[in-house]
C-alpha cells in the first residue's frame, strides 16, 4: 500500500516539475509547492466549483465547511470532509431556517434525507437564484417523478400529471413554491397557507387563503355577479351556489390543482366517499355544461 502511495506521489510530482533556466535547475510547479508548504489555494484546483453566476459567499473560505486544507488534502481521493454533518453544517449560518423547521409540524423529505440541503441547493455556485440546482419547477419534478410514500401518505406522480395534462395550473408553471413551502410547514403537503383537508366544509376566504392569495375572493362571496367569475348563468354566481352553506364544497372536489384534461382544471372523475365517479364537463365560448353523480347534465350561459 505504501509503495503504491509513493508511486502516485512520484507521478504527480513528475508531472508538475518545471525547469528554471535562470538557475539551470528543476523546481516544483507553484501549485505543488504551495501544497507541500501548507499554503494551498483551493481555487487553483477547484475553480470550476465557483465559476457560475451565483456564488455561495462561504465558498470563498472553504475551511468554513470543509475540514481539510491543501496540505492534508487526500491526493488520491480528493475528498474533503465536512466540519459538521448536514443539515447542521448549513444551520451554522442559516439559523433562521433551522428555527422555522424546528417549530414546524411537517418537514420536507428532502431535508430529512441524508443529503439534506444539497438535494436542492448547490453548496458552491449555480446559475439559478437561491443557489438552486435547477429552476424551481424542474427541480421539484426531478424528485416528484414517481409515487412517493411519505410516512404512509401517498404523494402522486406530479411530473406525470403535469406533463400529460392539457391544462396546467398557472401556479405550477410559476414554480411549486407558490403553494408549497420548500423547507417545512404546519400544514399537510407543505402548503403555504390555509386550505381545509375535507372535501365538504364551510367555505370562506380565510379558510381557503391558499387559493385566494391569487384568486379573487369575490367569486365565492356574492350570489350574483357579472364580473367576479366566468362560472355563472347570466348574473347567477354558480361558484356561490356550489359552496354556499354549512356543507360547501372544497375547490379540489371539482378542480385538479396541478393539471387536467379539461378547461378550468375541471376533474374528469370525482370522489364521493370511497367511490370514484365520472364528471363530464364541456366548455363553450359563452358557458358550458356539467354532468356528474351530483346532478344530471346542466348547462349555463353567461
Amino acid at each position: 500500500m505504501n509503495s503504491f502511495f509513493y508511486i502516485i506521489i512520484s507521478i504527480l510530482l513528475f508531472n508538475n516539475l518545471l525547469v528554471d533556466d535562470s538557475k539551470n535547475e528543476i523546481v516544483l510547479a507553484p501549485k505543488i509547492e504551495n501544497i507541500l508548504n501548507n499554503e494551498s489555494n483551493c481555487k487553483e484546483c477547484h475553480s470550476e466549483l465557483i465559476s457560475k453566476t451565483n456564488v455561495h459567499p462561504v465558498a470563498q473560505d472553504c475551511e468554513t465547511c470543509h475540514q481539510s486544507n491543501g496540505a492534508d488534502h487526500s491526493i488520491i481521493t480528493k475528498a474533503f470532509n465536512f466540519t459538521e454533518k448536514l443539515p447542521q453544517l448549513c444551520y451554522t449560518c442559516h439559523d433562521a431556517v433551522q428555527s422555522s423547521i424546528d417549530k414546524s409540524k411537517v418537514i420536507h423529505g428532502a431535508i430529512t434525507d441524508k443529503k439534506s440541503c444539497i438535494n436542492c441547493h448547490s453548496p458552491h455556485s449555480t446559475e439559478v437564484g437561491k443557489l438552486l440546482k435547477k429552476e424551481s419547477k424542474e427541480l421539484c419534478l426531478s424528485c416528484h417523478n414517481k409515487v412517493i410514500d411519505a410516512n404512509g401518505h401517498k404523494i402522486p406522480n406530479i411530473k406525470q400529471k403535469v406533463t400529460t395534462a392539457k391544462v396546467i395550473h398557472a401556479a405550477v408553471e410559476d414554480g411549486c413554491i407558490t403553494c408549497h413551502k420548500p423547507h417545512s410547514s404546519d400544514r399537510k403537503n407543505l402548503l403555504a397557507d390555509k386550505f381545509p383537508s375535507s372535501e365538504y366544509t364551510v367555505v370562506n376566504p380565510d379558510s381557503f387563503a391558499l387559493c385566494f392569495n391569487c384568486h379573487d375572493a369575490a367569486m365565492i362571496e356574492s350570489a350574483t355577479t357579472t364580473s367576479a367569475t366566468s362560472f355563472r348563468s347570466a348574473n347567477k354566481n354558480l361558484h356561490f351556489v356550489h359552496i354556499n352553506g354549512n356543507k360547501g364544497r372544497s375547490c379540489t372536489l371539482c378542480h385538479d390543482i396541478h393539471g387536467s384534461e379539461n378547461e378550468h382544471l375541471i376533474k374528469s372523475k370525482v370522489l364521493f366517499g370511497n367511490y370514484e365517479m365520472t364528471q363530464a364537463f364541456r366548455s363553450t365560448e359563452t358557458g358550458g355544461s356539467c354532468k356528474n353523480a351530483c346532478h344530471t347534465e346542466k348547462a349555463y350561459e353567461r
